[in-house]
């Protein structure tokens, strides 16, 4: 059970990676080019066009970090046994849950701050 969840979390992560990064390089590509010619008007309506594809970029980069994480501690529960796999897989789990509680405060930050 533990490897099939593995094996979907680590294709999930690879998955999800690559689209927001793809997501967010074509849109910064195009938008540069605006800018670079001096389309200001085009560039503004480029950028409110592409709303959706930013929020669903960023909801695949969380997606990411995510499986991500759960997938690095379901590979060392796999790869130990016994109390050691505890005393290894515990540490990251830790790590991971604090690094979800601050993301979330970032973003709760930027959405009241930057997106009101």
């Amino acid at each position: 059970c533990l490897k099939i969840i593995f094996g979907m979390c680590m294709s999930l992560s690879v998955a999800l990676g690559a689209y927001t990064t793809t997501i967010f390089i074509i849109m910064a590509i195009y938008s540069k080019t605006a800018l670079g010619m001096g389309l200001q008007s085009e560039y503004n309506q480029f950028f409110d066009a592409c709303a959706p594809y930013r929020l669903s970029g960023f909801q695949a980069f969380l997606g990411t970090i995510l499986t991500y994480n759960v997938s690095w501690v379901l590979s060392l529960m796999l790869n130990y046994e016994g109390q050691l796999r505890w005393w290894i897989s515990l540490p990251a789990m830790a790590v991971g849950l604090v690094g979800l509680y601050h993301y979330n405060n970032i973003m709760g930050l930027a959405g009241l701050y930057i997106y009101s």
